[in-house]
């Protein structure tokens, strides 16, 4: 089955499969492994980031031809923040279901916040994630 697909599905599905590999790892790996899980996230970037350098130029749909022109661009641009300051403060109590809680805390246990791991998270969520999300959902 596997031998049928050509290298153009192999360099999609290959990050994608180390991705979600990751991913089900982080939720189900014991949390006294020896190892603070937090920077699993920082090796999910490294690793499918690193795929996804390995094979760029095989991403036709990322080639720079198939680039919006400048005004759409603009335009995304505008879009994508005014959505980014919607997402912040769009927070009134009838708009959350369940109880708030935080799944990924970059503090040590004194309370100081990690930076690197906080760089790492944003580089994975703005870099990583939508580039994924384009070529493979």
């Amino acid at each position: 089955m596997f031998a049928s697909l050509s290298r153009s599905a192999y360099v999609r599905i290959i990050p994608f499969v180390l991705f979600m590999g990751l991913l089900a790892a982080r939720g189900n790996l014991p949390q006294d492994i020896g190892f603070d899980l937090r920077w699993l996230y920082g090796l999910s970037t490294l690793i499918v980031g690193g795929a996804l350098a390995w094979w760029w130029r095989e991403y036709g749909e990322l080639a720079r031809q198939n680039w919006p022109a400048a005004g759409e661009i603009g335009l995304a641009i505008i879009v994508g923040l005014a959505v980014f300051g919607l997402w912040i403060v769009l927070d009134a109590p009838w708009m959350i279901i369940g109880t708030p809680s935080a799944s990924f805390v970059p503090m040590d246990a004194a309370g100081a916040l990690l930076w690197p791991l906080i760089a790492i998270r944003w580089i994975g969520a703005t870099l990583l994630v939508p580039v994924m999300e384009e070529l493979f959902w």
